[in-house]
C-alpha cells in the first residue's frame, strides 16, 4: 500500500476527507461514533498499467561462508 501511495497518489487530487462520517461507538477518537474518514485513490489507470509495473527482484545466492564473522560477540 505504501508503494501505491508513494507512486500513484497526489494528495491535492487523490485524497478525499469525509467529516461527520458514521463509525462505531467504540472508537475512542470519535464523538459517539461520528468522526472524520478519509479515502485515498492510488489505483493504476488502466491505460497506464505498463508504466506502473514493478521491477522483479531476484534473490542473490548467499551462503554462510559469504558472511563475515561478527567480532562484537567474540568479546562477550
Amino acid at each position: 500500500m505504501e508503494y501505491a501511495i508513494a507512486t500513484r497518489c497526489d494528495a491535492a487530487r487523490d485524497l478525499v476527507v469525509i467529516p461527520g462520517a458514521r463509525g462505531h461507538e467504540y472508537v475512542r477518537v470519535s464523538n459517539r461514533g461520528v468522526l472524520t474518514k478519509w479515502l485515498i485513490d492510488a489505483t493504476v489507470p488502466p491505460a497506464e498499467r505498463q508504466r506502473f509495473s514493478r521491477v522483479p527482484f531476484s534473490d542473490p545466492p548467499v551462503s554462510p561462508d559469504d558472511l563475515a564473522p561478527c567480532e562484537l560477540f567474540a568479546t562477550w
